[in-house]
């Protein structure tokens, strides 16, 4: 999950955020054209999102930045929150040498290990 919190305006015309909408349901990776070329995909919308809005997505969402033609500088705040699972598992922090409640093992624990 992860929350994208804009502090300028943000929207088409402007730049920021942006989306293939419903892209989240998908069980597959998007076809490369969509993927490699996202800001200009006719797939993607650029949401009005004002300074003081909030953006909540998914992360399974086909998102990235549009090109960025504001007048003034941008500025976003984003809060991002991810499950062991989902994470790298080369940027995992392994756990301590000490001694672990059950609980505090259970969750480091790579799921499924």
């Amino acid at each position: 999950c992860c929350v994208v919190w804009n502090l300028t305006d943000t929207g088409p015309g402007i730049g920021g955020f942006c989306c293939v909408e419903g892209s989240h349901h998908l069980r597959l990776n998007p076809p490369a054209p969509i993927k490699d070329e996202l800001h200009s995909s006719r797939h993607v919308v650029v949401p009005h999102a004002p300074a003081g809005s909030a953006i909540v997505r998914t992360s399974r969402l086909v998102h990235g930045n549009s090109v960025w033609c504001g007048p003034h500088q941008r500025r976003t705040l984003i809060f991002e929150y991810t499950t062991n699972v989902e994470a790298d598992p080369d940027r995992r922090i392994a756990p301590p040498s000490e001694s672990l409640t059950r609980r505090q093992s259970a969750i480091l624990a790579h799921e499924g290990a």
